[in-house]
């Protein structure tokens, strides 16, 4: 997670809106959408916004923050 973040802001790119990145279990998901689950800990049944693995993987993770960067 902190490497895509770290790639992102040496990139120059800035978040849309504050992101809030879930690790570990039981995550309070909030209802404005603006939110990455990372890693199989955080992981919730029905959820899509998630990267899976343990680890996850780099570049997904980039992939998925790259989703709330503005343009």
């Amino acid at each position: 997670v902190l490497s895509g973040l770290l790639s992102l802001q040496e990139s120059g790119a800035t978040l849309e809106r504050p992101l809030t990145i879930f690790l570990g279990k039981d995550p309070d998901i909030p209802a404005d959408g603006a939110y990455v689950m990372v890693g199989d800990c955080a992981r919730v049944k029905g959820e899509l916004n998630f990267v899976g693995g343990c680890p996850p993987d780099r570049e997904e993770v980039y992939r998925r923050l790259a989703r709330y960067i503005a343009r």
